[in-house]
């Protein structure tokens, strides 16, 4: 796959293509409406996610969302790639992360 810039540079996905970055390609209430009901993300967050996206920043939006999925603030790895926050998610998970800021150590949301 593509970078994160490759992916959020290019254009929106089209008809019947599943693709793209969702901070990016999806509408502002289409983002907001998945986030809390498809992903139980709270009030607080969504907000937070949707103000980044607003302001451009969407690899930061999707950071948030990582670290509120995962439930660790300030995670201290930028995601750059969609591989990669494949493997951070799944180190967490197993517990194989090694980063500073893993849940261990982590300021728990």
């Amino acid at each position: 796959p593509y970078s994160c810039m490759k992916i959020i540079q290019d254009p929106p996905p089209g008809p019947n293509e599943h693709h793209g970055c969702p901070y990016r390609h999806w509408d502002i209430a289409t983002l907001k409406q998945r986030l809390a009901n498809n992903y139980d993300v709270n009030e607080e967050t969504v907000n937070e996610i949707i103000e980044k996206t607003k302001q451009h920043h969407y690899q930061i939006a999707c950071q948030i969302f990582f670290e509120y999925q995962h439930k660790v603030k300030n995670y201290g790895v930028g995601i750059n790639h969609p591989n990669q926050y494949f493997n951070e998610s799944r180190k967490l998970i197993t517990g194989a992360a090694t980063n500073q800021n893993a849940p261990n150590n982590a300021s728990q949301m």
